[in-house]
């Protein structure tokens, strides 16, 4: 087994990092098989090219080579993804949720599905693979709902138990606007490297840009953007990170099972806690909290199909 994935990695290598320009294929191969699904030479070039018009960078040689693994990697996990919501029948449609996921988009571009249309045709980009991708995505998040939902078991007693026992012992209550770049990663060594990377990226090209690029959360569409959070619904390690940073400023990189993450603080605000609803508040974090274990199954799941899912490279 460790013989077979040391050869697969030579052969991913030699797929990713090879010399010839990606713009430069005359007609499209297949590169990769996963499972029943293929990858071509065309959906490589498509991916690394949309990846970096959507960060904000120039389609160049050398910004297409650094991109080379993080678009392969993307693609097979969506084409695993696919696979599996076709599996158990999750249809894969544009949905209110899709929608919400184009809405940011076109916003970003002051534009609506129309003109991104012709934006990605001006920059010869595919858009309906993108959609399907997108569509992929959201069929993914309510197949994960559907399998691992249940085993979530969340004591609202309990939260709104702290939440009374936080306020009474505080006159406000901080909350905060952030934004996350979440990644996976296989070992210390893979993990170290991928810090190096988003360390670098998000010096490089923004916070911003880089979650757009490498980041798996579904936030991704937004910028990373995660919403306003209050400061009772964070762990006590994420909080005592937020503390430590001032507007503008991101996190050190926080590890949560095979993940990494990194928050940017975007904005923070005081309120009184008499003016506090403990229902709506107790709503907003059992809905986090929730949110954050289906993200954790998601991961877990999609690796365990990594390694059972016959995946060869050409």
């Amino acid at each position: 087994m460790i013989k077979k994935k040391i050869i697969l990695l030579l052969i991913i290598n030699f797929l990713i990092f090879k010399t010839i320009p990606v713009y430069s294929f005359i007609s499209s191969k297949i590169i990769a098989n996963v499972g029943n699904e293929i990858i071509t030479s065309y959906e490589l070039k498509n991916k690394i090219k949309i990846i970096l018009f959507l960060s904000g960078q120039d389609i160049n040689q050398d910004n297409i080579n650094k991109t080379k693994e993080s678009s392969f990697t993307s693609l097979v996990n969506y084409k695993i993804k696919k696979q599996e919501v076709k599996k158990y029948k999750i249809p894969i449609e544009v949905d209110v949720n899709v929608r919400k996921i184009l809405s940011n988009v076109f916003s970003r571009y002051n534009t609506d599905q129309l003109g991104l249309k012709n934006i990605f045709l001006q920059n010869d980009l595919d858009y309906q693979v993108y959609l399907d991708e997108v569509k992929t995505e959201v069929a993914w998040q309510k197949l994960i709902y559907k399998l691992f939902n249940n085993k979530i078991n969340l004591n609202e007693d309990d939260i709104k138990r702290e939440i009374e026992k936080v306020l009474s012992a505080q006159k406000e209550i901080e909350e905060y606007e952030l934004a996350e770049i979440e990644v996976e990663f296989d070992d210390d060594l893979n993990k170290k490297n991928k810090i190096d990377v988003l360390k670098k990226e998000i010096n490089s090209i923004g916070f911003e840009n880089t979650a757009i690029k490498y980041s798996i959360s579904s936030s991704s569409s937004d910028k990373g953007n995660i919403g306003w959070v209050s400061s009772t619904s964070l762990s006590g390690s994420l909080l005592e990170e937020i503390k430590k940073i001032n507007l503008g400023d991101v996190t050190s990189p926080i590890i949560q099972a095979n993940s990494i993450l990194f928050y940017k603080l975007l904005n923070s605000k005081k309120i009184n806690s008499n003016n506090i609803n403990i229902e709506i508040l107790k709503k907003r974090i059992l809905n986090q909290e929730r949110n954050e274990m289906l993200s954790i199954y998601s991961n877990n799941y999609l690796s365990k199909i990594k390694n059972t899912i016959l995946i060869e490279y050409k």
